[in-house]
This record gives structure tokens, C-alpha cells and sequence, in this order.
């Protein structure tokens, strides 16, 4: 229609169209049979639209320019450099994991928005299920059917001393594989313990280290913050306990010293989870790589 009204006849929009004029000439009749009303009146050689012809033209010019914007959006999505991706992490990663990867992945994808949902594993599981997260970061498994777990980084607890204690002088041994020393934490026995509460997920692993070790507390003290639990062993209130993931990326007014503690095998395995199909485009696997590395 718009090749029509813009070589005002049938031959010239039907060459450009690159197809016969009677198969032109046959659906311009066909559509103003079904519609009941003349879109180009016949003025000698020309076709010069009507009232409806003006009424179908400009909405017809509307809606290439809504194919136009569409093709555009698409392509540019595809291609990575727009749209939304939703992910899912736990609070206390995002001190250190998001720091790092995101004023990177912006600069690369200035347009392509990111909405973090701090939330714990099973809310977020729940949220990728329902389709609204693209992908989270978990330190639990599951054997649902269309979940998918790509691994990101290995973590072990570490008991977090003041570095004044007197334990840090010689008392552990260095290991090439540990990045930082083991200790048997019977040598802490009497001593303070900052422990965290029951149901959070790293006062599981802390009992199980102490149970590995056969450690025996003086006092323990319940103190649900992390942070603040290794605040108070830096002055040495206590021995804390925490992530090594998480202990190497902070520092403390007062320095404090950290130790590999229990079991070896005892690890916490972190992954990318993501429905188990779902297309996955490069601005996504660019986040993914950047919190690997960020890790």
C-alpha cells in the first residue's frame, strides 16, 4: 500500500515490490472488498488515496516504524548490548562479588540492566523457578529436574584470630595447597568462641570443624553477624569464625590472622544455578565469567 500511494499506480510499486502488477492489482481489490471502502480513488493514470486510503496509510507508516523499533530491540538483545538480566545472590556475597564485576560489565553493556536480588538460596530458588531470575549464586544443590549447576568457587571455614594471639607466632603449619595456614582447633580450647546462631548455614560448618577437632570452648558467645564477630576477635575478644572467601577480601583497624580448620574435605561448593533450556545470551555469560573471576 505504501509502494502504491508513493509511485501513485500499480506497475511502478509493483516492480519495486518485485512482483507482477496483476498480482497487485489483485490484492489492493481483495483488500477493499474485505474492508468495504475504496482506498485509492482512479484519477486517469494515478492512484490518489481517499479519506480511508489517508486513514490506512498513516497507520500503516506506524506500524514500520514499530517493525523498525522491534527489529532494533531484538538484534540489539540478541547481540547482548540491551536488556534486563535478573540474578539472584546472598547478602553477604555481594560485598565482595559485585564490587568487582559490575562497574566493569556496565562499561562493556551500558545498556543492559542489572536487577540483584539479595535474598537467601531458597528464596531464590524459588524465584528462578518461577521465572523470574535468570540465574543465582548458591552454595546449595538440588536434584529438581530443571535446575542446572555450573560451578563457580570452592570455600572453607577458617577460625579468625587477633594478630596478637598467642598461637600466631609458629603454631600453624603452612601448606602450598592452603592459601593460608591449617591449625587443629583443640589448641583454642578454653577460649572464647563467637559463634553464630543455629539456622544460619555457617554455624553448620563451624560445627562441624569443632567436632573434626574435638575442640572444646571456654564460653560461647551467639553473635548472628558475621562481620562483627571478627571485628571482636581483631581485639581480641574471641575466636571467630567465617568464610575464607570472605575474610580475604576485608581488612580490619586491627590486623587479625586466619586458619584452615576441621575436615579438608569439609568445603562449601558455590554455583551458578540456571533453568535447565533457557537461552543464555552474552551479555549474561560476560556477568557470569566476570563474578567467576570477581570470586
Amino acid at each position: 500500500m505504501l509502494e502504491i500511494e508513493k509511485h501513485r499506480g500499480i506497475k511502478d510499486a509493483a516492480q519495486a515490490l518485485h512482483i507482477s502488477p496483476p498480482a497487485l492489482s489483485i490484492f489492493l481489490g481483495n483488500l477493499e472488498e474485505r474492508t468495504g471502502t475504496r482506498f485509492f480513488d482512479r484519477i486517469g493514470k494515478q492512484f490518489v488515496p481517499t479519506e480511508a486510503g489517508k486513514i490506512y496509510l498513516e497507520h500503516a507508516k506506524e506500524m514500520i516504524k514499530i517493525e523498525a523499533h522491534y527489529e532494533n530491540a531484538l538484534q540489539k538483545y540478541m547481540g547482548g548490548s540491551s536488556g534486563t538480566i535478573r540474578f539472584g545472590i546472598h547478602p553477604r556475597r555481594t560485598l565482595y562479588l559485585l564490587a568487582k564485576a559490575l562497574p566493569v560489565f556496565s562499561a562493556r553493556y551500558p545498556d543492559v540492566k542489572l536487577i540483584p536480588y539479595e535474598e537467601s538460596t531458597e528464596q531464590m530458588i524459588r524465584h528462578l523457578l518461577a521465572g523470574e531470575l535468570d540465574f543465582a549464586i548458591v552454595n546449595e544443590s538440588s536434584s529438581h529436574p530443571l535446575l542446572e549447576y555450573c560451578p563457580l568457587y570452592e570455600d572453607y571455614m577458617v577460625a579468625v584470630v587477633s594478630a596478637g594471639h598467642p598461637l600466631c607466632t609458629g603454631a600453624a603449619k603452612k601448606s602450598r595447597k592452603d592459601p593460608c595456614p591449617r591449625i587443629d582447633l583443640k589448641q583454642f580450647n578454653g577460649e572464647r568462641f563467637i559463634l553464630q546462631k543455629p539456622d544460619q548455614s555457617s554455624r553448620h560448618y563451624t560445627d562441624l570443624a569443632i567436632a573434626y577437632d574435638h575442640a572444646e570452648p571456654g564460653q560461647v558467645f551467639l553473635l548472628e553477624n558475621l562481620e562483627s564477630a571478627c571485628q571482636l576477635a581483631a581485639e581480641g575478644y574471641g575466636i571467630a569464625f567465617n568464610f575464607y572467601q570472605y575474610m580475604k577480601h576485608f581488612h580490619y583497624p586491627k590486623p587479625v590472622r586466619c586458619f584452615q580448620i576441621g575436615n579438608p574435605a569439609d568445603t562449601t561448593s558455590y554455583s551458578i544455578v540456571t533453568l535447565k533450556g533457557k537461552q543464555t545470551l552474552p551479555a549474561m555469560e560476560e556477568l557470569i565469567r566476570l563474578l567467576r573471576e570477581s570470586a
